[in-house]
Parts: C-alpha cells; sequence; structure tokens
C-alpha cells in the first residue's frame, strides 16, 4: 500500500504544474484505455497518469476508471478525466468528461478471450470547452465491433467504431465531426516478466481530416490484485489533425478478489 499511496502522490503533484488550448481535429482518445482488460474479473479499479507534448504546449490527464461485469456476457466501464493544460504562457485545468462504455460479448468462449463483441461509447460532457482538445461540452456516441482472437502465446484484437459528434465543427482552430474509429493490437507476454502489447488506432474525420496514435505498452502483475502499467505512443497527422507528437502513460490497476462463498453445509440466508 505503500506503493500506492506514492504513485497517487505523484500523480497530484503532478497535475498541479501543468498544461493551454491548441489546434486540433476532433477529441483526445486515450489509447491506452481503448481496449478493456479480456478476462473474467467482475471488478477493477484503474488509476491512469498520462503526459503529452506537441511543441511548446504540454497536458497532463490524470483519469480514473471503474469497471463492472453485468453477468457473464456484459461490461460496463466509466471513465473519469482530469486534464490540465499549458501553452501560450496559459494554464487550465478542470474536471473533463465522463466515459460510458460498455461491451457485449456475441460469441466466443466464456473466458473473453476470443469472440465477436458489440462495443458502445458514450461521451457525458461534464468538462468545460475551455479544455479542448480534451472536453466540447457536446454529447457524443458511437457503437462498433470488436474482434478477440489467440493463437498459442499470441493474444489479437481488432476493432471499428463509429462515432456521432454532438456539435460538428469547421473553420475554427478546433475542428469536429463524426468519425470512424479502427484499432488493432497484439500482446505476447514475457514469462515471469511481464506482458508487451503493441497498437496502432486510425481515427477517420467525415471531413477527411485523420489521425493515426501507434502504441508501446508493458504491463507488469506486482502482486495477484495489483498490476503496473506503462505505456508510451506517438500520434502522426498534420499540425491542424494531431493532437499530440508524443505520450507516456503510467497505470495502476487493482482487481478486487471475488466474495468468498458460504461454506460447505451452511448458507447465508436467513
Amino acid at each position: 500500500m505503500r506503493f500506492v499511496s506514492s504513485l497517487c502522490s505523484i500523480i497530484i503533484i503532478a497535475s498541479v504544474h501543468l498544461p493551454g488550448a491548441l489546434r486540433a481535429t476532433g477529441l483526445y482518445e486515450d489509447a491506452p484505455s481503448f481496449f478493456a482488460a479480456a478476462d473474467t474479473t467482475k471488478t477493477r479499479l484503474i488509476i491512469r497518469h498520462t503526459e503529452l507534448e506537441r511543441g511548446s504546449w504540454h497536458a497532463s490527464l490524470i483519469e480514473g476508471e471503474l469497471d463492472f461485469r453485468m453477468r457473464r456476457r456484459y461490461v460496463v466501464r466509466f471513465l473519469f478525466e482530469f486534464p490540465a493544460l499549458r501553452g501560450n504562457g496559459e494554464v487550465e485545468y478542470g474536471m473533463g468528461d465522463i466515459r460510458l462504455r460498455a461491451a457485449a460479448r456475441i460469441l466466443g468462449d466464456t473466458l473473453d478471450a476470443t469472440g465477436l463483441f458489440f462495443r458502445s461509447d458514450v461521451r457525458i460532457p461534464t468538462g468545460a470547452k475551455k479544455l479542448r482538445p480534451f472536453c466540447n461540452a457536446s454529447l457524443d456516441g458511437g457503437a462498433g465491433f470488436e474482434v478477440r482472437a489467440a493463437r498459442g502465446e499470441f493474444a489479437a484484437r481488432g476493432a471499428v467504431l463509429y462515432t456521432l459528434a454532438g456539435e460538428r465543427l469547421a473553420g475554427t482552430d478546433f475542428e469536429n465531426d463524426n468519425a470512424v474509429t479502427l484499432a488493432a493490437s497484439l500482446s505476447v507476454p514475457i514469462p515471469k516478466v511481464a506482458s508487451v502489447t503493441a497498437a496502432a488506432c486510425l481515427v477517420r474525420f467525415d471531413g477527411g481530416a485523420r489521425r493515426e496514435v501507434f502504441q508501446c505498452s508493458l504491463n507488469r502483475n506486482l502482486s495477484p490484485p495489483l498490476v503496473l502499467g506503462i505505456d508510451g505512443a506517438v500520434e502522426t497527422g498534420t499540425v491542424r489533425e494531431r493532437i499530440f507528437d508524443s505520450s507516456i502513460t503510467v497505470s495502476l490497476a487493482y482487481r478486487f478478489p471475488p466474495r468468498a462463498l458460504p461454506a460447505s453445509g451452511k448458507s447465508d440466508e436467513h
């Protein structure tokens, strides 16, 4: 628990020093959280701290995520963001949007390691427009499908989603439009050390703009319930399109243990 307390202190201190708005197309997509963990954990808490850079512009994002498995086929994820931006001598920070993500298994094994899944993603506008490109004060929603496959030690995933922007903007410093997102990842374990994942994400807007994000992450089990993650990413696209040049994310996930079953011959009913 001392490690957890130290990490939370670092996250809180770092957010005080950070980042002002910039030109970009579309809202920031948190690549490290795009794919949920593929397991049967019923409840999970994740804390992420991300640092982003683009020239003289800097940003920091603190994110909390709560995952709940509803029965065996459904997973609901709540994501809470707190962005801070610095640029042009100005500092802006505050509560960001709330993301509500859900996945339902259509076909596949009960461990959720392989199969076909329906995905949905809703952005609830709790953040202010001054925090663009993290918030736009508009209700956005999207849906699509995800495929998971495994062969030997390798696990592959692919997804396609179409998002409807609640407020479409053009001809301003910040532009926003409906978009198609294509994402893929490949994971392989390093025995007794960690697992490594390489991923790519393409966002194609109806107006023709596009962004590509390429990332590599390392996840290590610190103990049965705790997982430490480190993720690095780069984004391509024109100055008008991309949000950041590079980013690094540190995360800590806690998997709540399942509720203990009553002892044999006893009942918890009255």
